[in-house]
């Protein structure tokens, strides 16, 4: 039956004249027509195939008529879908008496016979496919239709089957018993019109010729999925393999043909006899090896030829070629090599296998590292993968040969080439990554992806050379040398005309070898102690003598690499002691090599320039060998503590080494210390610091950081730049003291790096020590141990005998910078009033640009330069040490500090002075690195009121009111008032990550000391915070019956410690600062709880997870702490019923749903506390007092935490919209509970009604989150 509309409304969208309108109203009917009644799209469908309509009409009518059979085939009934099958047959019929038809109309047909035969089941496929198959004998467009619609069924079972159960499997039986009759009938069409291709192409006979090219396509893509399931057996006697190895050739069929070789190679041996399944995959290797020759693909690595090589590469007319065999010979490597016959086949695998490795296609070529890295791994002596379960053979993977015991353990077979690998890989390592300057390769299409690809490839790289260096460490350490001889050779040619670039990248891809090498060659001499690992190790005595006698590069980016190439031997070092007083001379020399254009206790250039700076940064690099070599073997450099420190020291009389540089190298000598006596450690800090010491003891300096006024007259003068004539003034400003900057800075580096490095042996081991160690009785009381547990001495950290003199400096410093941030310092800054904001560099890299790109786009920094940008950036380094130090301290200082009065008088006030002013990207540092680990290392007693309570005082208020009032600001979209985008998106970036901070910060005030941090995995079988008299759980005794107190709900501020203070509940060890606080000021914890709850729906995921898990120990506290049940009862339970029906909290609705739990479970059952849930499920959920029953009553019956997490969401979901019950379902579907028909007493709007009670409770932001 034909719809006149339907042909009209196509015409219509076919007409080059139809209009938009006209468009539109066609476009509406037909889709009217595909969604309405399935009987009319049925005949409409029909109607539109007759072969007198246009082809697009027909494409749209075979579409319409699969989607019925596909989506909507329930809705037919049993005769129309009878007809359906004769109606999809008639269609192929039709199409095949065409001729040649064109590709979509014959696709689209065979797609639909396929679709109606697989609905239709076994008995359909048994009655079409034979007449198919016997109708291909009458011509090339029959033979092109069975082999599509073979094609499809076999396709839609493998990748676009959703039907399971019982009809799969018949229906897969079916095609699998069909395999004797239709995979001989697939390779005779293969060869019966290859045969007849051959005779058209050379008559001339174009039409026949396509005809019958397009079987052997057909045909092709019907054995890609029938060799999935044929018997191993047949294949190999068939002419498959064949016909695909010579299709390899042929343009138009070789991808088809590879298609089909990977379908086969990528078979497991599973239930085949082992000998058929050796001999299909020795066949498939023997055709690919044979064809691949004779292409002039496989030869020696490196003589490809250079056409050949360019086919395969980037846009090459092989590129897509060149993969897909690539993934052919490494999925032959990894999972077949063991089947192979004879050495002769492995060695001709892995030369092909080199061959890619070897292009110069980074794609490529990369393909086949992770092959090689499993068969380096296989093939090594002792290693898992060698020597244990079913991958005990190389190349193998599930395909182990069976024997006699029925085992299939086998020793692995020895990998051949390995020299030959190794000599192939090495040259890789000179993909190192984007230079400095990126130049993308034109296949990658940023920078990041290219940086990505590089740094996988090294990993990968490196991975195969330590493989290789493990298996035969000899010959890999002789290839080595050779490798850095030469590399060495060419780097040092700086008159040969050699670029320099050519040259550094020799000695770079030469010390990334290195790099890779050293420690697989340290690991294999450590496994063995042969003849030959002594060798080894002497040999890797004689490699960093030669690196030591060179003389040293004046160029830069060569230095840099030569640092590196030192650094290699990291590990060597404690094997050969005595090569330290060597290394460091050669170091020293290398720096010298690079000679001070100025003496280097004078500070940089004023105007730095980027030569200037490559080779400032190449000689730290220089400095650091020594660093991180004695920050690795302390023990090795120790001995030579007094010699290396005169030397520093007299090279820095001299003029030889800059401030960086020598700090560096103290640095290096204070990591050394820590390996002798404590007195030698001390004795050196005390050296190192009497000069800072002694300045800073000096009134004059001291007036230098006693205001910001002060400050910046002494470190950052403004003087009016030279204009550019005597007669034209200049308009800017130039910084001046720059020797004074340039000294402060680094003086206060080497005061954070005394605390962090020379730190003792045993403070290191017990800062290494599960946290919950530290917060047990014995450790915060200093007792003795147990009976029978040696008592271990605690060494004093070095730097506590300084602290009374560096921390109140170093606190006057950081309050100064506090200050310039306030608005009366705006005087005294002038031009420099921006100096406290992030520059464009932190700007640019918190708005995820990479750092590389905006360094390489801005000019030099300096902390002594002349420029603005230089004033902000020292600003930003003296924060930064300044806060670092104030870190440490509180970490491995605390026996020195915490007990110090007079040093917390000083120090506190300097932190919370003008805190409020602070930009909030500068108070998230000091959040994370002061204020959150102090609160955690503080024990409990006398020595909280000195330090964390007044620091909690001072910024936890007002913090609390910002991130209020900013989000508040994000969420009305005020932010981005008169601003770009880009701010806008900055400040939320900043604004989230300070938001997390104070989250952190509160979890620790409300954290027991001592418990594990969050995410920690000790953090899950640590015991819940303990109760504030240390003795468990107990009846509440604020009231003669034991509820908590006259008052229900919230009780005002000083309540909670008013109530605590009744029970006697002082503080106690262990116990954690909010506890502290309820007894030392109680509208201090009051501020700490609502900011838990608030931090719930503030709407960022990660601090809402932190806010959760305060919130759960409060939960925890609470039923030894009257006041704190009406809060939980009340505003907690609210804020996470909203929390919970928010988007942000998708990902942690588990959570949110414990915490929630938590809350019902623990204050249901008291009379107080259930009936202030009640009151607040039916306050904020809208429901009625019945089902609110019936919700108890249920909830009470569960006994799985599970199931009761479960029913809250399931009554959270009845009371809330559409759009609730979808985020609710978006982790775990939702079933309604049938004994709730009638939740809602009106539409609910999860909204907040205030109460006089809630003005402590920061009733305003409750009513802002609850509210409209």
């Amino acid at each position: 039956m034909s719809n006149p509309e339907a042909l009209q409304a196509l015409s219509t969208l076919l007409s080059l004249e139809a209009n938009a309108e006209q468009r539109r109203l066609a476009n509406a009917y037909l889709e009217q027509v595909k969604r309405g009644d399935v009987h009319v799209l049925l005949a409409t469908s029909a109607s539109l195939t007759a072969g007198h309509l246009p082809i697009e009409f027909q494409v749209l009518g075979l579409t319409w008529c699969t989607d019925v059979v596909k989506q909507r085939w329930g809705e037919l009934s049993e005769e129309e879908r009878a007809q359906m099958i004769q109606m999809a047959y008639q269609i192929v019929s039709s199409v095949c008496k065409q001729g040649r038809a064109s590709w979509p109309l014959k696709s689209k047909a065979a797609v639909l016979l396929s679709a109606v035969i697989r609905q239709r089941g076994t008995q359909a496929y048994s009655e079409v496919v034979p007449q198919l198959i016997m109708q291909a004998s009458e011509g090339a467009p029959q033979a092109e239709m069975a082999c599509l619609v073979l094609n499809f069924i076999s396709e839609d079972l493998n990748v676009f089957d959703v039907v399971s159960g019982e009809f799969k499997r018949s229906f897969l039986a079916a095609l699998t018993s069909s395999v004797n009759v239709v995979f001989p009938f697939l390779c005779e069409m293969l060869q019966q019109h290859f045969v007849a291709a051959v005779k058209y192409q050379q008559e001339g006979n174009a039409d026949q010729l396509a005809m019958h090219s397009s079987v052997i396509s057909a045909s092709l893509g019907a054995l890609a999925t029938w060799v999935e399931w044929t018997p191993m057996g047949r294949i190999t006697n068939s002419t498959v393999l064949d016909a695909c190895a010579f299709f390899l050739s042929s343009p138009e069929f070789r991808l088809q043909g590879l298609d089909v070789l990977k379908q086969i190679v990528h078979r497991k041996r599973t239930n085949e006899v082992w000998e058929e399944y050796c001999g299909l995959m020795d066949k498939a290797t023997s055709l690919l090896l044979a064809k691949t020759a004779e292409m002039g693909i496989l030869r020696a690595p490196g003589q490809m030829p250079e056409g050949l090589k360019n086919e395969l590469g980037f846009e090459g007319s092989l590129e897509e070629f060149g993969r897909r065999l690539a993934s052919i010979v490494v999925t032959l490597s990894d999972t077949h090599y063991r089947a192979l016959a004879g050495d002769s086949q492995r060695m001709g695998l892995l030369q092909l296998l080199l061959v890619f490795t070897a292009h110069p296609y980074l794609p490529l070529s990369t393909l086949t590292l992770p092959c090689w890295i499993q068969l380096l791994r296989e093939a090594t002596p002792g290693s898992s993968s060698a020597s244990t379960g079913n991958n005990a053979c190389l190349g193998a993977g599930n395909n182990n040969p069976p024997v006699a015991n029925g085992s299939t353990k086998a020793p692995p077979p020895p990998l051949l080439l390995p020299l030959e690998c190794l000599q192939v890989l090495l040259a890789l390592m000179s993909v190192e990554g984007p230079p400095q300057a990126p130049a993308l390769p034109p296949y990658f299409d940023s920078y990041q992806e290219w940086r990505d690809f590089g740094t996988s490839t090294r990993s990968q790289v490196k991975a195969v050379i330590r493989g290789v260096a493990m298996l035969v460490p000899e010959q890999g350490l002789t290839v080595v040398t050779q490798f850095m001889r030469t590399a060495l050779a060419t780097a040092s040619q700086a008159d040969s005309g050699i670029p320099q670039n050519e040259r550094t990248l020799a000695l770079d891809t030469a010390t990334h070898v290195l790099e890779a090498s050293v420690p697989a060659l340290l690991e294999a001499c450590a496994a063995s102690s042969t003849p030959s690992s002594a060798a080894v190790m002497d040999g890797l005595d004689a490699l960093l003598q030669i690196l030591l006698a060179v003389p040293g590069f004046t160029e830069p980016p060569l230095a840099e690499v030569h640092a590196r190439a030192l650094e290699a031997f990291l590990r060597f070092i404690p094997q050969r002691p005595n090569l330290v007083p060597p290394l460091v001379a050669a170091v020293l020399q290398a720096m010298a090599a690079m000679a001070l254009e100025a003496p280097g206790n004078e500070p940089p250039p004023a105007q730095m320039t980027r030569a200037w700076k490559a080779g400032f940064e190449a000689r730290m690099a220089l400095a650091s060998v020594i660093t991180n070599m004695a920050k690795a073997n302390p023990a090795a450099f120790a001995p030579y503590l007094k010699p290396l420190a005169d030397q520093v020291a007299a090279l820095w009389s001299a003029g030889q080494l800059r401030e960086g540089e020598r700090v560096l190298l103290w640095e290096g000598l204070l990591s050394a210390s820590t390996a002798a006596p404590p007195e030698v450690s001390s004795q050196l800090v005390r050296w190192l610091l009497t000069p800072i010491a002694t300045e800073w003891a000096q009134p004059a300096w001291q007036a230098t950081v006693s205001s910001p006024e002060t400050f910046v007259q002494a470190y950052l003068p403004l003087h009016p730049a030279p204009g550019p004539t005597p007669d034209q003034p200049s308009t800017t400003f130039q910084v001046g003291a720059r020797a004074q900057r340039w000294t402060l800075y680094h003086q206060l580096t080497l005061l954070e790096r005394a605390l962090r490095r020379a730190q003792p042996s045993s403070s290191k081991d017990a800062a290494a020590a599960p946290p919950a160690a530290a917060g047990t009785p014995d450790a915060v009381a200093g007792a003795p141990a147990g009976p029978g547990v040696p008592e271990q001495p605690q060494v004093q950290h070095p730097m506590c005998e300084h602290l009374e003199w560096c921390l109140p400096a170093i606190a006057a410093v950081f309050r100064v910078l506090q200050g310039l941030s306030a608005a009366d310092a705006a005087g005294a800054l002038g031009p420099l009033q921006g100096v406290t904001a992030m520059d464009d560099m932190e700007k640019a890299m918190r708005m995820g640009e990479e750092r590389i790109m905006v360094k390489g786009s801005t000019a030099p920094r300096c902390v002594s330069g002349e420029n603005i940008i230089d004033a902000r950036y020292f600003i930003r380094g003296v924060r930064e040490s300044s806060t670092m130090f104030l870190s440490l301290v509180g970490q491995y200082c605390g026996p020195g500090l915490w007990g110090n009065a007079a040093l917390a008088a000083t120090v506190v006030p300097a932190i919370v002075t003008n805190s409020e002013a602070v930009d909030s990207n500068t108070v998230r540092m000091i959040l994370r690195h002061v204020i959150t680990v102090w609160v955690s290392k503080c024990p409990p007693g006398p020595t909280r009121a000195l330090w964390v309570v007044p620091l909690c005082r001072g910024l936890l208020p007002h913090l609390s009111k910002r991130l209020s009032s900013s989000w508040q600001q994000l969420q009305h979209g005020t932010t981005a008032k008169g601003g770009a985008v880009a701010e806008e998106v900055l400040a939320d970036s900043v604004l989230r990550d300070l938001t997390r901070e104070f989250m952190a910060l509160i979890l620790a005030v409300v954290r027991p000391f001592g418990a594990p941090p969050l995410g920690s995995t000790a953090a899950a079988a640590a015991p819940g915070p303990r109760s504030p008299t240390g003795s468990g759980r107990r009846k509440d005794s604020g009231s003669a019956d034991g509820t908590g107190g006259p008052g229900k709900g919230h009780q005002g501020p000083g309540s909670l410690a008013i109530a605590v203070a009744a029970a006697g509940m002082g503080s106690g060890l262990g116990e954690s600062l909010f506890e502290t606080l309820l007894v030392a000021d109680g509208e201090l914890a009051q501020v700490v709880v609502g900011c838990a709850v608030d931090g719930l729906c503030w709407p960022d995921t990660e601090s809402a997870h932190k806010a959760i898990a305060a919130c759960r120990n409060l939960v925890k506290l609470a039923p030894t702490l009257p006041g704190l049940e009406g809060f939980v009862c009340g505003p907690m339970l609210q804020a996470s019923i909203f929390s919970l029906v928010q988007v942000f909290t998708v990902e942690i609705q588990a959570e949110l749903l414990s915490l929630l739990r938590q809350i019902i479970s623990t204050f249901l059952p008291q009379p107080t506390g259930g009936a202030a849930i009640l009151a607040t499920l039916q306050q904020v959920l809208g429901v009625t007092p019945e089902a609110l029953q019936s919700f108890v009553a249920t909830y009470n019956a569960l006994n799985s935490e599970k199931d009761q997490r479960q029913h809250i969401k399931q009554l959270v979901a009845q009371a809330g919209s559409d759009e609730v019950r979808k985020l609710l379902a978006a982790v775990s579907k939702i079933s309604y509970a049938p004994s709730v028909p009638s939740l809602v007493e009106a539409p609910p709007k999860f909204r907040h009604t205030p109460t006089e009670q809630d003005a402590p409770l920061q009733g305003a932001i409750y009513n802002t989150i609850f509210n409209e």
